[in-house]
């Protein structure tokens, strides 16, 4: 069963698109993937602890459309590269779908309509079916920015924003691994 709240989101985002094909630049809190360093997203860490810092690397906890996300930041020569962020109960009040619903709403406003919208059927290995929805947003210089309601886990969301040359370094390297069958 399809989730209303779910897919009235994305036919309300959908419907409410810009003329662009897509936004000029993508950024999440000011963080633009190819151009911000380990430094800027130091700046923007939420942890309110401290704590985070010791033994996680350099994970950090961002405010996001009110909703504290759980993000992993990796870099090629120093500007971001990945953000990958974790959504859901376990980092905010709000479920994975709240979540989603509210950050689809707010980057729908700041970017316009995304790229790609879709929802599929997802089952847990007890049998229960769930909606995941995905929602993509492309900059005019080729870095993405995703959205996942759910992820492996059904309580656990993501946002994703990949660069554009880490785009193209990760489709080489599927290029390359497929290139390699043998039949």
């Amino acid at each position: 069963m399809i989730n209303f709240k779910l897919f009235a989101s994305i036919a309300l985002i959908s419907g409410s698109a810009s003329v662009m094909a897509g936004p000029q630049q993508i950024d999440v809190l000011g963080l633009v993937p190819g151009v911000s360093g380990p430094e800027a997203v130091r700046s923007a860490n939420q942890d309110p602890t401290g704590l985070l810092g010791k033994g996680s690397g350099d994970a950090v906890f961002l405010e996001v459309g009110g909703h504290r996300l759980f993000c992993f930041p990796s870099y090629i020569e120093d500007k971001l590269s990945r953000l990958r962020c974790l959504t859901g109960n376990n980092w905010s009040k709000a479920s994975s779908t709240q979540v989603f619903a509210d950050l689809l709403a707010g980057f729908g406003k700041k970017f316009g309509k995304p790229d790609s919208a879709t929802t599929e059927a997802v089952r847990t290995r007890a049998g229960v079916s769930y909606e995941k929805a995905i929602a993509q947003w492309i900059d005019m210089q080729g870095n993405t920015l995703s959205l996942w309601s759910l992820t492996q886990r059904i309580d656990e969301g993501l946002l994703l924003v990949v660069s554009a040359e880490q785009n193209r370094k990760d489709m080489d390297e599927f290029a390359a691994r497929e290139a390699k069958k043998k039949f």
